[in-house]
């Protein structure tokens, strides 16, 4: 009997914490808040430009990138009042709708890295507030948020076209602020002081603000099925199993 009750302990814990799926394909749902070049000129404006360090270092308390530039703007930035507006739906200024972003390992088995990426990230092309006599329907931002296992070695790889923040365990590794073309970067999770196995928060915003080209790339580490996590806790020896059984 207590055997039964303390592996039940176990799997309860493990359903409460896991919501990843261990498999060669992950869907993540993603936010998309598409914005008007005409009803919101201020809502974006741009400079192409390298315009980094706008974002603070945490989350803040609702989940959303904290803006830390001047009050006046920058270069490409109006204000914390206009960027608020970016991962906000706000009546008015913009349109809001999820969509499903599928994470491939390149593999036809479980493991490893999972990345999205498309050199043409339009994905409300004729949505929303439509193409507004564009080839896409360019000025939209993204926000996603799941978690992920850290284990060590590794690293995960990104390439954006406009801005991209990225936060692990609620702190800013990537930023890629500003209006410029497509360029990559990569965060390597040793450098973190991350705890192996541990599950992390995982928030990525992205921005496209320029009627050129949208590119997205994201990578992420899956949180294995609740089943696979308890084969992993009960790997005990058939003897030791016996014992506890017992005692």
């Amino acid at each position: 009997m207590k055997t039964r009750l303390v592996m039940g302990t176990i799997l309860v814990t493990i359903l409460a914490v896991s919501g990843g799926v261990n498999a060669d394909l992950l869907n993540v749902t993603a936010t998309v808040r598409d914005f008007s070049w005409t009803s919101s000129p201020s809502a974006f404006g741009y400079v192409v430009e390298v315009a980094t360090g706008f974002v603070g270092a945490t989350i803040g308390a609702d989940r959303k990138p904290v803006y830390i530039g001047p009050s006046t703007g920058t270069a490409t930035t109006q204000g914390p009042d206009s960027f608020n507006q970016w991962y906000n739906d706000v009546p008015g200024v913009n349109l809001s709708k999820t969509i499903t972003l599928a994470f491939d390992n390149g593999m036809s088995s479980p493991g490893g890295i999972y990345t999205f990426y498309t050199e043409s990230f339009f994905p409300i092309d004729g949505e929303l507030g439509g193409n507004q006599g564009n080839d896409h329907n360019f000025l939209f931002t993204m926000e996603m948020h799941t978690q992920f296992m850290y284990q060590p070695g590794q690293v995960f790889n990104y390439r954006s076209d406009d801005d991209l923040f990225v936060f692990i365990n609620d702190r800013l590794v990537l930023d890629q602020g500003g209006v410029w073309p497509a360029r990559d970067d990569s965060v390597n999770l040793d450098t973190l002081g991350l705890t192996a196995g541990g599950i992390y928060s995982y928030d990525v915003f992205f921005a496209e603000r320029h009627p050129v080209d949208s590119v997205l790339r994201v990578d992420l580490a899956p949180v294995p099925a609740p089943a696979a996590v308890l084969l992993g806790i009960l790997g005990l020896s058939a003897a030791g199993w016996r014992l506890r059984r017992f005692a």
